[in-house]
């Protein structure tokens, strides 16, 4: 019984290593590609690093909520055009091997803390699995979604958040 119970706990404790080790490559993949997954909506796209906004971001925001920004796993910032205009936007992406409605929350936490400081931002969430309730919660809330290879909510977070 002892070994079951050691081998359990090692599994879960593997479980979670995995999980954290399939995120950190998954962020990085965005990164190094963000003008192949986000291209299609902005041109231009690129990773901004945080530090090169948290001047601004301090003028505006408290510690706490600094902090909180400086937290978000990738700042996209490109240019989106309409029939009519062109202007500068930027992407808060939250990025999870699974997406889950945490994640959702918190990329609208961070883009709308964002939008306080004057850029124009849209919550996005990215990843390679999402569960059933964070999927959801994404499209009660208008939040983008880039899963494994599949992309939903852009037109309805551009409709919401553009217009906040």
């Amino acid at each position: 019984k002892t070994d079951v119970a050691v081998l359990k706990t090692d599994v879960a404790v593997l479980k979670t290593d995995v999980g954290h080790l399939k995120g950190e490559s998954l962020e990085m993949t965005y990164r190094n590609h963000a003008a192949g997954y986000f291209g299609r909506w902005i041109r231009r796209a690129r990773v901004v690093p945080l530090v090169d906004i948290e001047e601004k971001l301090e003028n505006v925001l408290s510690d706490e909520e600094l902090l909180d920004v400086l937290r978000l796993d990738l700042l996209i910032n490109g240019w989106w055009r309409t029939k009519s205009e062109k202007f500068e936007l930027w992407l808060a992406v939250e990025v999870a091997a699974v997406l889950n409605e945490g994640d959702v929350t918190r990329a609208i936490r961070r883009a709308t803390l964002l939008r306080q400081a004057g850029y124009v931002t849209v919550p996005v969430i990215a990843g390679a699995e999402i569960t059933a309730t964070g999927e959801q919660t994404a499209r009660n809330q208008k939040v983008v979604v880039v899963q494994d290879g599949r992309y939903f909510g852009w037109d309805e977070a551009i409709a919401t958040w553009l217009n906040e």
